[in-house]
């Protein structure tokens, strides 16, 4: 157990190491984030002197609560990138390190992240757009930030998985397939504005039910726990399986080479 901490920990470190120093991954959790905040923000402004309030809080809101889910599939997936790039992906596997491991340290990365961003984006928000999403419920915030940085680490584990199976000819979709999602799952819209066929797609998502719970929250502040946990049941089972496919794609890309060759 103890040996097993020691190697969760390395890869963490290994993570806050590579963030600190990387102006890319800087620019793509920090900057770039914050930029997305400032934008929407003075979106809302303008919007909230031309139609209801509430409405209008949706896109600050709505861009806070995706930036959170980004942020955390992005440190999953692309962490990887980082020893695939440095050919250093091999030297980690000469240690005992179990999926679970490796895991858990990109788990604990992605939520310190996410914590620290969200943090900086409330105040962002507060302070320049008077919106404070505090008035939603602590306990709104709180599950629905867990089911946002849960549903992350799963799509990131999922895009993973693809990346050690197939190679770095397709390390564009770790960080830019979850943007062909984003409108399926209503982040700055409430889901009735979908079509109706779309709108079954729309709930296959948890983070829907996250981005809808926020909505109404907006208007009662009332724990909103059905849809909390229906984003949470759908959370389990996607994790699971993703982690069943994570599994396999990276010992079938043992098997056969690839990954290996994706340092080459």
């Amino acid at each position: 157990m103890k040996r097993s901490l020691t190697r969760v920990n390395a890869i963490f470190l290994q993570e806050m190491f590579i963030t600190k120093r990387s102006l890319e991954v800087i620019m793509d959790i920090i900057i770039f984030p914050g930029m997305n905040m400032v934008l929407f923000g003075f979106i809302t402004v303008f919007l909230q002197g031309q139609i209801n309030a509430k409405i209008a809080q949706y896109i600050v809101m709505g861009a806070m609560l995706w930036e959170v889910f980004r942020i955390s599939q992005y440190t999953i997936s692309v962490s990887a990138l980082w020893n695939i790039w440095s050919r250093n992906l091999s030297n980690m596997y000469v240690a005992p390190l179990s999926y679970e491991e490796l895991l858990s340290a990109y788990a604990i990365s992605a939520l310190v992240k996410g914590v620290v961003l969200f943090i900086i984006f409330i105040i962002i928000a507060n302070v320049f757009f008077n919106f404070n999403i505090l008035t939603i419920g602590i306990m709104n915030i709180i599950v629905g930030f867990i089911n946002l940085v849960f549903f992350g680490i799963s799509v990131g584990l999922m895009l993973l998985a693809f990346l050690f199976r197939y190679g770095t000819g397709i390390q564009a979709i770790t960080w830019g397939i979850i943007y062909l999602i984003q409108p399926l799952t209503a982040s700055f819209f409430p889901v009735s504005v979908l079509p109706k066929a779309i709108q079954n797609i729309a709930y296959i998502f948890p983070i829907t039910y996250v981005f809808e719970a926020a909505r109404a929250a907006l208007v009662d502040p009332t724990f909103k726990g059905n849809y909390m946990l229906t984003a949470f049941i759908l959370n389990v089972i996607y994790f699971f399986l993703f982690f069943y496919f994570f599994k396999r794609f990276v010992n079938l890309a043992k098997r056969t080479g690839q990954f290996s060759r994706n340092e080459g």
